[in-house]
């Protein structure tokens, strides 16, 4: 770190140390990665200067807004080497920031376009990243309650173990994401896109899914979104499940079934009375419970045989 500590905390030249690697890390591209692993040092220190903050127990929107207030605003440093990493990104392909294990609690990232880095075990509660192109990047074991993901890209990203509880999904992409085991509860995932996504026992309870489309996906042992009718049934205003996997799962107390018809289950599934796994308008599902290499054995054969293409893992 001696380019930047020669400075101490002289503002004015570490922004202007930064501004240079960003130079360098264009003229120079298969050095950029080393550059953006200098400059991930960096941030990931000044972000380590403020202490975590507890959020509101339960965490939710109306109280964020006082929690926030809390948070001393980054330095320009901090955003100038932010917005390097995000350039860097965007011109190296491949390019990746290391940011893991940081506190990122109210930053944001929205004014960025693209950035693909390494989040896991960090903290962005409260963070901005509207619209960003986050794919392919790691949010692994994550705390990102209360998160601002509204239309962000994060196709491809490895989001295992994260939690989004309370965050703000709305129109984001999570296309062949990997979201197993997070907890995406209390949501807003409306119009969200989790395409051939691996959901296994994920969360999602609670969450407002108007429009979602879980084609595809991976939904065994997951907790789907649904609401309580006045009739005392569940309804789901998601998509439908075309191609989608479903096991060990209940939908027995369900309004609108006609969801399931296109997706691959099998008797693990509990079904409305009328519906029966192997008849009639599940005739493509198993009658039997299957084994894990068994039912993906046959679940990709169904995908295959109405023209989808599963991504290779």
């Amino acid at each position: 770190m001696k380019l930047f500590d020669e400075w101490q905390d002289d503002i004015v030249a570490q922004n202007g140390a930064i501004e240079r690697l960003n130079t360098l890390a264009s003229e120079r591209p298969k050095e950029a990665q080393a550059i953006i692993d200098l400059i991930s040092v960096y941030v990931r220190e000044l972000a380590s200067e403020n202490p975590l903050l507890p959020l509101p127990a339960p965490p939710n929107r109306d109280e964020l807004r006082n929690w926030g207030r809390q948070l001393t605003p980054a330095r320009t440093d901090l955003e100038v080497a932010k917005r390097a990493m995000s350039t860097i990104s965007e011109k190296t392909e491949g390019a990746y920031a290391s940011l893991q294990r940081s506190n990122f609690q109210g930053h944001d990232f929205s004014r960025f376009a693209r950035l693909r880095a390494i989040f896991d075990h960090a903290s962005l509660n409260g963070a901005h990243f509207e619209m960003v192109n986050l794919s392919m990047s790691s949010f692994r074991y994550t705390n990102a309650e209360i998160t601002y993901l509204a239309g962000a890209n994060l196709s491809g990203s490895d989001c295992y173990e994260a939690r989004f509880h309370g965050s703000d999904l709305s129109d984001a992409n999570f296309t062949n994401a990997d979201i197993s085991e997070a907890k995406l509860i209390s949501v807003d995932m409306q119009n969200a896109r989790f395409i051939g996504a691996t959901a296994k026992q994920t969360q999602m309870q609670g969450s407002g899914a108007l429009g979602a489309d879980f084609s595809h996906a991976d939904l065994r042992f997951a907790t789907l979104p649904d609401y309580e009718t006045k009739n005392g049934k569940f309804r789901f205003d998601f998509k439908p499940l075309t191609g989608t996997a479903l096991s060990n799962q209940s939908f027995a107390h369900i309004e609108n079934p006609e969801l399931l018809f296109p997706a691959y289950g099998d008797a693990s599934v509990k079904l409305p009375d009328g519906l029966i796994a192997g008849v009639g308008k599940l005739s493509h599902w198993a009658n039997e419970e299957l084994g894990d290499k068994e039912f993906e054995f046959r679940w990709r054969a169904y995908q295959r045989s109405i023209g989808y293409t599963p991504a290779k893992s």
